[in-house]
């Protein structure tokens, strides 16, 4: 019989070590909810943690965010889901960078959220959140702004892939209200299903729309975060092209020529046409800058009741301190 050398022997405790790992380490995820102002972002995230409906209904987000999700998995302990939803609109898109601070060893994934209703600000809610987002993936990334991270395009047809940008991470886009949006004149609906079309064929993300009044848009919307979030299989769906229904449409199932409607002729393979066909018909606009209020400890948004009570009790011995200090 062979004696075991001592490097045999680290060999099987190191191969044991790391099975042990595998059984009882938590497996990790984290996604960026962002979007327009008040289109459901929080709505989608509660209903991805199943928290109560009567918290769905509290104050909008202002700033940035953090909660977590948990689930139980292969391993013994449950996996966890890291989540971020930046609040308000565009203005502090730059919040994004807190965020990249953290140096992400797992997967990361964006939710990008956009209002149909108000298609006046889509471009720009778009160019704005989309480059601070890369932006701050580059910082966590520890990356410069000229060396390209792209994800690698799998599904997409051969003759698009030229023509692709795929986003660093794993993004999906979501129409929001579409139970408003889907009363608006075909043509207008048409045009801004296009451009969102194109858009996410060229970034490869998954686009669907959404809808807090419609359960069945509310389950295909959270079976792409626990997707994202715990990696758990998104049930079959057909896929929705037709733009007098709720788009569904998973990365690399489109094409420029499908985008296009007509089979015949040359394809376009540019996003301009339908970004230039958008600002013809609806007047573009900056979302409403919004500002930081003058104290933000008395803004309902960041009610906190222990700390709240203790910065009464520190200012009401502050108060004092100051009368002792005048009557010296």
């Amino acid at each position: 019989m062979r004696t075991r050398s001592l490097r045999d022997v680290a060999i099987s405790q190191n191969r044991d070590k790391l099975l042990h790992h595998k059984k009882t380490e938590a497996n990790e995820k984290t996604i960026i909810v962002m979007g327009s102002k008040s289109c459901g972002k929080t709505n989608v995230i509660h209903q991805f943690i199943e928290k109560e409906r009567g918290a769905v209904e509290s104050a909008s987000t202002f700033l940035l965010e953090y909660t977590y999700a948990r689930q139980s998995g292969k391993s013994l302990v449950k996996d966890i889901c890291h989540i971020w939803e930046l609040g308000s609109n565009i203005t502090f898109a730059n919040l994004l960078d807190v965020v990249a601070k953290v140096k992400y060893n797992h997967p990361l994934s964006i939710v990008l959220m956009l209002d149909l209703t108000y298609p006046e600000i889509i471009l720009n809610t778009v160019d704005v959140l989309l480059k601070a987002a890369k932006s701050a993936l580059l910082k966590s990334l520890e990356l410069q702004q000229n060396e390209v991270i792209k994800r690698i395009v799998v599904n997409a047809e051969e003759e698009d892939k030229p023509y692709l940008d795929p986003f660093p991470v794993q993004i999906a886009i979501i129409g929001a209200k579409y139970d408003l949006f889907q009363n608006m004149e075909p043509a207008k609906k048409r045009i801004i299903c296009q451009y969102l079309r194109c858009l996410a064929h060229i970034l490869q993300a998954d686009l669907l729309f959404y809808s807090n009044n419609d359960t069945s848009l509310i389950k295909k919307t959270r079976d792409i975060l626990l997707h994202y979030g715990f990696n758990i299989s998104i049930p079959s769906s057909s896929i929705v092209t037709d733009y007098n229904k709720p788009l569904r449409i998973p990365a690399g199932f489109d094409s420029f020529r499908n985008i296009q409607g007509s089979p015949a002729g040359a394809i376009n393979y540019s996003l301009d046409k339908y970004k230039n066909s958008l600002e013809a018909h609806f007047n573009q606009k900056t979302d409403k800058q919004e500002r930081l209020p003058d104290d933000p400890a008395s803004d309902l948004n960041f009610e906190e009741a222990a700390i709240d009570n203790l910065c009464q009790q520190k200012s009401e011995e502050l108060k004092l301190l100051k009368k002792i200090i005048e009557r010296k």
